[in-house]
C-alpha cells in the first residue's frame, strides 16, 4: 500500500501519537483510492485525465500541490507510480514546468500529428529496459528478436514525463482540439467527436444554422433587387 510509505514527519504529513500516525495513513490510503478512480485504469481513462490536468491553471496547480493533502500531487503518484506524494510537493515549481511543456506538446499533437517532449536539462538517473522475446530458430531464424522497451527515472518529475510519453505513444492519435472557434480545448476524441463538449457542439451548430440563415437572406434580397 503507498500510503505506508508515508510514515516520516513532514510539514503537515503527520501528528503525535500512534492515533495522529493511524489517521494520516487511513487519509492517505482514501486519497490513493480517490486518485486511482479519477486517473483511471484504461489508456483512454489516463488520457482524458492528463488532458484535462495540463490544460489547468498554472496559479492553480500550484497552490494545491503546496497543500499537504493535495488531490492533484496523489493523482501523479498514482498516474506515475510514485509511493509518496510528498516528492511532489516539494517539487511543484520543477513540476508546473514539466506540466507547461507537455501542454504545449499535446497542441502540437493536436494540430500538427507531431509529437515531441523536451525533458529537463539535468536528467540523471535514468533506466532502460529492454526485454526480447525470442522467436523459433527453425520456424523463423530470418527474423530478429522482438523487443520491449521500458524507459524510467529515480526523478519523480522525469517519471511522470516517461509515463505521458509511454502514454502518447499508444493513443496520442486521439488527441484533438475543439473545433468550436471560441473554445479550441484540447480533449480525448472518442468516435467521430469533434468538439470537447456537447456545449461547443450546439453552439457551433446554432453558429452554422445563422450563417445559413443570413447567406440565405442575402441571396432573397439579391434576388429580390434584380426583379
Amino acid at each position: 500500500m503507498r500510503a505506508e510509505a508515508i510514515t516520516e514527519a513532514d510539514d503537515g504529513w503527520t501528528g503525535e501519537g500512534d492515533g495522529s500516525l493511524r489517521r494520516l495513513l487511513s487519509s492517505a490510503r482514501t486519497q490513493f483510492a480517490a486518485a486511482s478512480r479519477k486517473v483511471g485504469q484504461k489508456p483512454t481513462q489516463r488520457l482524458r485525465w492528463l488532458i484535462d490536468a495540463v490544460q489547468r491553471p498554472r496559479d492553480e496547480m500550484i497552490e494545491e500541490l503546496r497543500l499537504s493533502s493535495s488531490n492533484l500531487a496523489f493523482e501523479l503518484c498514482v498516474f506515475a507510480g510514485i509511493a509518496d506524494p510528498r516528492e511532489y510537493r516539494s517539487r511543484f515549481v520543477e513540476l508546473v514546468q514539466a506540466i507547461e511543456t507537455v501542454d504545449r506538446s499535446a497542441r502540437r499533437l493536436a494540430q500538427e500529428g507531431r509529437w515531441l517532449l523536451e525533458f529537463p536539462g539535468d536528467v540523471s538517473g535514468l533506466v532502460i529496459e529492454r526485454s526480447f522475446r525470442q522467436v523459433g530458430v527453425r520456424r523463423r531464424a530470418h527474423k530478429p528478436p522482438r523487443g520491449e522497451a521500458f524507459f524510467d527515472a529515480r526523478d519523480p518529475v522525469v517519471k511522470v514525463l516517461f509515463r505521458i510519453d509511454e502514454l502518447i505513444a499508444s493513443d496520442g492519435a486521439r488527441v484533438c482540439e475543439c473545433l468550436s472557434a471560441t473554445c479550441r480545448l484540447l480533449f480525448v476524441k472518442v468516435r467521430r467527436a469533434d468538439f470537447c463538449s456537447e456545449r461547443c457542439a450546439l453552439r457551433e451548430r446554432k453558429r452554422r444554422y445563422r450563417s445559413r440563415l443570413k447567406e440565405r437572406e442575402r441571396v432573397n434580397h439579391q434576388n429580390s433587387e434584380e426583379k
